[in-house]
């Protein structure tokens, strides 16, 4: 008899069902631009603008911020948690953003698929709909 082993990935249920493994990021310097890599997929992300004036570009890539297809964080605010599942988020505006994730055990190149993204290790973040609403 055959045996078929369920194995992390993106339709795994499992993966995301469990605590995630913490990563931190504080401090970072995206005045002029930063992109924040995780090591795994994230089950979900919370992001914390510590500026006091400016405003935070929140996207998940640097196409997705200059397209505005971005979310905005103000001074002194907190974004999330978003349940996710990113490798990579982009952030440009303020000079001091933290960034706390929840990690899965799917490795990176899981989304590094053509047929999952074809823009590489994660989404474009160019998608443009007049229709969408967040349901809030």
């Amino acid at each position: 008899m055959a045996r078929d082993y369920i194995k992390v990935g993106l339709s795994n249920v499992g993966s995301y069902q469990v605590s995630g493994q913490p990563w931190l990021s504080g401090n970072i310097d995206a005045s002029a631009g930063a992109k924040v890599q995780f090591p795994f997929v994230t089950g979900w992300v919370v992001v914390k603008n510590n500026h006091d004036q400016d405003a935070l570009k929140v996207g998940f890539s640097a196409l997705g911020i200059d397209a505005k297809n971005y979310m905005t964080v103000g001074p002194e605010e907190w974004l999330g948690p978003l349940e996710v599942k990113v490798t990579e988020m982009h952030f440009k505006g303020s000079d001091s953003v933290d960034v706390l994730a929840g990690l899965t055990n799917i490795p990176r190149g899981t989304i590094n698929n053509p047929s999952n993204s074809p823009a590489g290790t994660n989404w474009s973040g160019s998608y443009v709909s007049n229709n969408w609403s967040p349901g809030i």
